[in-house]
Order: structure tokens, then sequence, then C-alpha cells
């Protein structure tokens, strides 16, 4: 399925009111041994990142689809990442050069990597997309 730019709004909004009850490291943990919290077809997960030692992802999964938003924050290396997919390219994501650029469904990988851990600041950048992506 193609993603589109209203997709990802949705996507963000659920992630985004999701994140809100994160706020610290330990509630990360404390997520990544629960379980998926499920929308129907769809589902975030949180899970440890089993090559790192304090590295976490939040996944937004959609069956049959994919993975279209995922956060990375890896706590070791003091580095996030958001990786996305959509039919367009995003404006301040780079499109993924190897070893695939798209999606069976024709869709771009894309990502944005920051220098920082703060689970703050990462909200602050996803609410920011979710809020762009409104106005397209």
């Amino acid at each position: 399925m193609k993603i589109s730019e209203k997709n990802l709004y949705e996507i963000l909004n659920y992630l985004n009111s999701f994140l809100l009850n994160i706020r610290t490291v330990s509630d990360l943990k404390r997520h990544s041994e629960g379980g998926k919290l499920y929308l129907g077809k769809q589902y975030i997960e949180v899970k440890k990142l089993p090559e790192k030692e304090f590295a976490y992802r939040v996944s937004y999964v959609w069956e049959g689809v994919g993975v279209p938003v995922e956060v990375r924050i890896d706590y070791t290396n003091k580095n996030s990442m958001i990786i996305l997919k959509c039919q367009n390219k995003i404006r301040e994501f780079d499109i993924f050069q190897f070893p695939f650029p798209k999606d069976k469904f024709n869709n771009y990988y894309q990502s944005k990597t920051f220098g920082f851990t703060d689970l703050n600041l990462i909200k602050n950048e996803l609410k920011r997309l979710e809020e762009y992506l409104s106005s397209i």
C-alpha cells in the first residue's frame, strides 16, 4: 500500500499520543517488556535493540504494509533517528540510498538523524513533523 502524507499524519497523531506517557528511559524499558498496543491491524511496539546496550526503538507497525514510522534512540552513541516510509519525499528527511530506496509499494525509506537522546526533544521533532504533514 502506498503511504500518503495523510496516512503519516494520522500515524504520528497516534504515536505522539502514546509518547505522552513516555518520560524516561525506565518508561521505555517498561514498555519494551509489555508487548504491543494494538489499534486494529496496526500496533505500536517498543523494543530494546539487541545489538546495543542502551538503545530502544518505538515502531508503528501496519500489518501487510510494514513499519511506516520508527524512532530509534541510542543512549550509548547519544543519537536518535526517525525513520519513515512515504510515497513522496518529506522535507528535511534523507532518502535511503543503500541497499534500496523504496519498499515493494514504491514508498521511499527516509530518515532524519539527531545528535541527542532527550525524549522531550524527540517528541518535539515528531510533533513538528505531525504539524507539517497536517498542512500538506
